[in-house]
């Protein structure tokens, strides 16, 4: 495992990479522990699976204003 990568497990905060889809594609650990299942079942889940159904467009919306968002 590279630097930064043990950088990122070892931090307090949920952090995560999800594709354009909503796909989990990483989670660091503390993710997997806030959560409480494992990383394998967690990965390829879609964000939208965590969150209650009357909260799901406002996700999605937020979602695509970050995929739009340029850097």
């Amino acid at each position: 495992m590279n630097h930064y990568l043990r950088l990122i497990d070892s931090l307090d905060q949920v952090i995560f990479e999800a594709d354009l889809e909503g796909r989990l594609i990483f989670l660091n650990e503390s993710g997997v522990k806030k959560f409480g299942y494992t990383k394998e079942s967690l990965i390829g889940k879609v964000i939208t699976d965590f969150v209650h159904p009357k909260h799901h467009e406002r996700v999605k919306e937020a979602l695509a204003d970050i995929f739009l968002e340029e850097y």
